[in-house]
């Protein structure tokens, strides 16, 4: 070993270059040793972070570093491929992993050790800060801003083109342009609340969202689940991750779930453990524990896995209950219900039960129904038809050449008969009255009038 230093030394002092040579040669072996250990190098700005099933994923330009959630760094491999990875924001599911420019329609697609591009498509610079996600093994966005408008559609990259598409959809309401939202995927329905939209008025300006939107891919149609002052000022975080039902997320350093069943939102008790992660990198959830990285840039050993029980959560406050909103909306659907059913009824009674109505040769009363002839027939038309009926009206009714005297004898006969039918029909509820003019005796009028 003295050799050795001695030798050095010697070098040193004779040629100045070499030693440097030597000295970027040790560096060179150091780093190597850096990157196969656990001390490896993932600051934000020179690795993207993606997640598998178990594993968490640190790309650069030319490396992929993989750690599973119990710690233990899997591989190493160089990609043959000269891209700026810090530019593509890596989305993957089991069966494909993609690389998507941040700023537009650029994409890639891990094959084995190497990145193909499989778009036809150019840097749109369209939709930044888009929900960017894979469904039924297609790529996604939705929303994003771009040329001073916030976006309220999804683009696609279609596989007969190659190019990102519009979706079409079908819908008699659609939500605002937003970006940088939080968002998340259940079986065939697509979530979003928080993040930004544009001031119509003045296009610098960004506006809090404050809805909540559900599109079904199903039914290719947007439903506004609700509005609430709570989902001000809440982005997208890499950490947020969905599990049973539920979307954990995170908002101002506390953390909440929103529950797809009740759409109640509620706040857990302070979760130590998560002080210590990251919420620029992925969770990882996995037999109903969550997963996520804590880094330390100034360790040697700078990054450590994060575990937690989910089933461990503590609720401390219920923000939004819906199960009270639930209780009341069915409180109000059955006092509609009744109102509606006594509209109804009202509406029967009045115009069915407690109406006399006339076909033909039948007089009706509700389901009852009772013969009458056809005198009575002219004379009860006239009735129903007028509210109040002078006499001369009614003998112009009757046969017109017989004398008035004859006549008015028939009207009373007439009368006389329908009353009797009334009574039988309608059970006493109805009658034809006789009222006498208060202002000249001679003058009379019939009226069909209800008696209770």
């Amino acid at each position: 070993m003295k050799k050795i230093k001695r030798i050095i030394i010697e070098m040193y002092f004779n040629d100045l270059k070499f030693i440097k040579r030597i000295g970027l040669a040790i560096v060179f072996i150091l780093s190597s040793n850096c990157i196969l250990s656990q001390e490896i190098d993932v600051n934000r700005d020179q690795y993207k972070v993606s997640k598998d099933l178990e594993n968490f994923i640190f790309y650069n330009s030319n490396k992929k570093i993989k750690i599973n959630v119990n710690g233990k760094k899997i591989d190493s491999t160089i990609f043959n491929n000269d891209i700026d990875i810090s530019k593509y924001i890596p989305i993957f599911n089991q069966e494909n992993k993609f690389f998507v420019e941040h700023l537009g329609g650029v994409v890639f697609k891990k094959k084995g050790d190497k990145l193909d591009r499989i778009d036809k498509s150019y840097t749109h610079k369209n939709q930044l800060n888009s929900s960017l996600f894979i469904y039924n093994d297609t790529l996604f966005r939705f929303g994003g801003y771009g040329f001073f408008e916030a976006k309220n559609f999804f683009t696609y990259l279609s596989k007969e083109t190659n190019e990102w598409e519009a979706l079409n959809i079908k819908s008699k309401s659609y939500p605002k342009g937003v970006f940088s939202n939080k968002f998340f995927l259940t079986n065939n329905s697509f979530y979003f609340f928080g993040g930004f939209n544009v001031d119509l008025n003045n296009k610098n300006i960004r506006i809090p969202n404050n809805e909540m939107w559900k599109y079904s891919f199903v039914d290719k149609k947007w439903t506004l689940v609700t509005e609430n002052e709570f989902f001000l000022n809440t982005e997208y975080s890499n950490f947020d991750f969905f599990h049973e039902n539920k979307f954990y997320f995170s908002k101002e350093n506390d953390f909440y779930s929103f529950n797809t069943l009740d759409e109640s939102i509620v706040k857990y008790k302070y979760i130590k453990k998560f002080d210590k992660g990251n919420q620029r990198y992925p969770s990882i959830v996995l037999n109903d524990s969550v997963y996520t990285l804590g880094v330390f840039p100034n360790k040697k050993n700078n990054y450590n896995i994060i575990s937690e029980s989910i089933n461990s959560f503590e609720i401390e406050q219920v923000i939004v209950d819906n199960t009270v909103k639930t209780a009341t909306t069915s409180s109000l659907t059955v006092i509609v219900l009744i109102l509606i059913i006594l509209l109804i009824y009202k509406y029967f009674k009045v115009n069915f039960f407690e109406t006399i109505s006339l076909n033909k040769n039948l007089m009706s009363y509700g389901f009852r129904k009772i013969n009458i002839l056809e005198d009575e027939q002219k004379f009860l038309d006239i009735l129903i038809k007028n509210e109040l009926v002078d006499n001369s009206s009614l003998l112009s009714a009757v046969d017109s050449e017989i004398d008035n005297s004859q006549k008015t004898r028939i009207k009373n006969q007439i009368i006389n008969s329908l009353n009797i039918k009334l009574q039988i029909l309608t059970n006493n509820r109805f009658i034809i009255d006789k009222n006498v003019s208060k202002n000249d005796k001679r003058y009379s009028f019939y009226q069909l009038k209800k008696t209770i």
